[in-house]
């Protein structure tokens, strides 16, 4: 007959069941006991006299899993009443066995809501609440949502950061998604106010036009097959398309807040009549890149 098995960590098992009257933060990765370590603590407790059943509280994530540790939790239970030591031992496993239904081993959204529902005038609820589920969730916000949308576009005006939004030309994808991170987040609201310097596109455009003035001469040697100098020429013609609005700066904040720098290639550099204006270029290139990033 062998010897049973006995965990390395052991000592450290032993400890967590049997002082109960510490608090306790336990790491262990999937599949060490952990359930088991804390069925056996729970049982503990109960068994000191350290609590009652309906005082303990077992938080899990799923409903699966609070079923789960319950079930167990009762195999404990009614184990130790079997092997109790003494009799006031066995009477406070039984009446623990009896009392299960008022334990707390749910999940984090079940243990809230009992609690709102013990105080509900208090919480501002209704007394009937009820806690959604994922779809039923996804369902409201979609209704919600929509509504929203639909009352704040028939404002007279409606949100400037609607018509912002719709003037950039930006995907309205963008508008739902701020949506979705307010509603997630909403414990945080109301938000402190973004105090960032708004960019002075005027300046910006100045700035562009400094970092482009050399690269309009430029040319390679074998005609406009160089990716890089096609796209600096595009650059170029965005620059000119700036300037045309520059007395109107809401429009000039549009076009530089949606411009995209054209794409360039690594390409051969032996295209350009000198090495030393081919770093230029690039230069120039990150430059604009760099700045339009910020201004997006």
């Amino acid at each position: 007959m062998t010897d049973a098995f006995v965990p390395a960590d052991e000592p450290v098992r032993r400890r967590i069941r049997e002082r109960v009257d510490l608090n306790m933060c336990v790491e262990a990765g999937a599949g060490t006991g952990k359930t088991s370590v804390l069925v056996d603590r729970i049982v503990e407790i109960i068994g000191q006299g350290h609590a009652r059943i309906e005082n303990v509280a077992v938080i899990t994530f799923t409903e699966k899993a609070a079923a789960e540790l319950s079930a167990r939790v009762r195999q404990g239970l009614h184990a130790a009443s079997v092997h109790a030591a003494d009799e006031a031992s066995r009477e406070r496993f039984e009446a623990a066995l009896r009392a299960l239904n008022q334990a707390h081993i749910e999940t984090i959204h079940a243990f809230a809501a009992s609690l709102l529902r013990e105080r509900p005038i208090e919480a501002g609820l209704a007394p009937g609440f009820e806690v959604l589920t994922d779809l039923p969730a996804q369902l409201e916000f979609e209704t919600a949502y929509d509504e929203w949308l639909t009352r704040e576009m028939a404002a007279d005006p409606p949100p400037a950061a609607l018509v912002d939004a719709l003037n950039l030309d930006l995907d309205f994808g963008l508008v739902r998604e701020a949506a979705e991170k307010l509603h997630a987040y909403r414990d945080l609201l109301p938000l402190p106010e973004y105090g960032g310097d708004r960019a002075d596109v005027r300046a910006l455009v100045d700035g562009i036009a400094a970092e482009l003035a050399d690269v309009r001469g430029l040319a390679p040697r074998q005609g406009t097959a160089d990716q890089a100098y096609a796209s600096m020429l595009e650059v170029c013609r965005m620059l000119d398309d700036f300037e045309t609005l520059r007395d109107d700066p809401k429009a000039l904040r549009r076009a530089i807040a949606t411009a995209e720098v054209p794409p360039s290639s690594r390409g051969n550099q032996g295209n350009w009549a000198d090495p030393k204006d081919c770093s230029r270029v690039k230069a120039a290139l990150k430059q604009i890149a760099g700045e339009l990033q910020e201004c997006r």
